[in-house]
């Protein structure tokens, strides 16, 4: 799932750039830029720059959400959430949701942006995403309330060449009550790029009744277009169709057979209204208590929807994966996928599909009773669910949440994962196949966990960010590499 987490997934700040060869000079602004030759950039798997972002001066808590890439790669943006701006606000305990953009072949910082609510309490990131055209860039969160009380979704557009807030808007619950966390979880961005879709957890009670909150917004000027509930549900996950004329909304619901447990719930949206257009479950096992959805895409056609995550009963543990008809929300196909051994935390948290539509990848990570765990991806036929190939990844200490990506031609599928609880792993997998082409594991970035993997297209190169220890706190860590 999308938001901030330490161990899942982030003015007057200052970045630095940490060379891979030879160091420059440290510029005024704090940044050493290095970059390798160019001959060995052509290679793939070439590590190209790595970037870090922190407030200098103090130990920060600077934790990275997301990463995104325009057209060509020519930029990257990474958002997350970054304490520690006492010279802004007075106190560095609460949080700014913070935007960095870099240059994509050099790595060179090209503006950074601090947001804090209205509320005045902090703001953490969950999501980011960017235009089609690429010209800006939008990310989403939570924005506390001072003291305590409701808190709101926030969702902020950026001039993506220059860093300039376009403009800012918060969605909160009609009637508010209690420490209510109505919270933003996923963004998407209409094809035509004339759109904004924002969904999340919306509280409608002090009793903790989640519905998912979904927001239109005029990618233009932020006005609200349609708001839409979903009864009973917790959102982790949002799509749109090619076409634009649907927007897909997955997430958990508490069912009651048997009590207390949880089903996939995706629900489908006229993307022009709001207006529902058909709501789907999914169980997953037999007898299952806890079927927990993590990620939905689309496929290019835009006739199918696959929605990814883990399932659980008493005795089995498992991914699972389904697939519906993208117009009328019929179950094409579902399948579970159970490793041998699983046991405590088993799910799925990233899908993918080739451009062709051909083929679904999806990874996640497996504990296993006997050793550390691993993280496994499994391949399946897109049309027929039948599965393709799978492999699993021994982990050499704590499992994190992988990411992944796919590259443009739909070859090579690339996982970003933590590696002996230090380190980034980035895999560069045959998509055909599973086989792998590259790995690299970089340990520039103490204690590093990624959260996010993006790709550009045309290229690839290929982006991750997630957080690593600096002081007593966190910093961003960004690494880029040739695909």
């Amino acid at each position: 799932m999308t938001g901030l987490f330490r161990l899942a997934v982030a003015g007057l700040a200052l970045t630095g750039l940490v060379a891979v060869a030879a160091p420059s000079a440290l510029a005024a602004d704090g940044t050493v830029a290095t970059r390798r030759p160019a001959e060995a950039q052509a290679r793939a798997g070439t590590r190209l720059w790595v970037a870090r972002y922190r407030v200098r001066g103090q130990d920060p808590d600077s934790q990275a959400a997301a990463v995104v890439t325009s057209l060509g790669g020519r930029m990257v943006f990474v958002t997350g959430s970054s304490a520690g701006n006492a010279a802004l606000h007075g106190s560095s305990d609460d949080y700014d949701l913070a935007t960095v953009a870099y240059a994509g072949a050099t790595g060179r910082r090209r503006w950074a942006a601090r947001y804090r609510g209205p509320l005045g309490g902090g703001t953490m990131a969950a999501a980011s995403a960017i235009s089609p055209d690429g010209s800006t860039v939008y990310v989403t969160g939570q924005d506390f309330q001072a003291g305590g009380g409701p808190s709101a979704y926030v969702t902020v557009a950026y001039d993506a060449a220059t860093g300039t807030r376009r403009w800012a808007q918060t969605f909160q619950t009609a009637t508010p009550s209690g420490d209510s966390p109505d919270r933003a979880t996923a963004i998407a961005v209409s094809p035509d790029g004339s759109t904004v879709y924002v969904t999340g957890d919306d509280v409608t009670s002090s009793a903790g009744g989640y519905s998912y909150g979904t927001v239109a917004y005029d990618a233009a000027t932020g006005a609200q277009l349609w708001t839409a509930t979903y009864a009973g549900a917790s959102a982790s996950g949002i799509a749109v169709s090619p076409d634009g004329s649907t927007v897909y909304v997955t997430g958990s619901a508490q069912v009651s057979s048997p009590a207390g447990s949880f089903d996939f719930a995706t629900v489908a949206y006229r993307a022009a209204t709001g207006a529902q257009l058909w709501a789907r479950l999914y169980h997953g096992l037999p007898g299952s208590s806890s079927t927990l959805a993590t990620a939905i895409a689309v496929s290019p056609h835009g006739s199918s929807v696959f929605v990814t995550g883990g399932t659980s009963s008493a005795s089995r543990l498992g991914y699972a994966t389904v697939s519906y008809d993208g117009a009328t929300g019929r179950t094409r196909w579902a399948r579970t996928y159970e490793p041998a051994g699983s046991a405590g935390v088993t799910t799925a948290t990233a899908v993918v599909l080739n451009p062709a539509g051909t083929s679904v990848i999806v990874t996640g990570k497996d504990s296993s009773p006997s050793a550390r765990g691993a993280y496994v991806t499994v391949a399946y036929r897109a049309a027929s669910g039948a599965r393709l190939w799978s492999r699993r990844d021994a982990s050499r200490g704590f499992l994190t949440f992988p990411a992944a990506a796919i590259s443009p031609d739909g070859a090579t599928a690339y996982l970003a994962y933590s590696d002996n609880d230090t380190s980034y792993a980035i895999e560069a997998l045959n998509a055909a196949t599973g086989a792998e082409r590259w790995r690299r594991v970089y340990g520039g970035l103490a204690q590093g966990v990624p959260d996010s993997i993006a790709v550009s297209r045309p290229g690839p190169l290929v982006f991750v960010t997630g957080s690593s220890l600096y002081g007593s706190g966190d910093q961003y860590g960004t690494v880029a590499y040739r695909g």
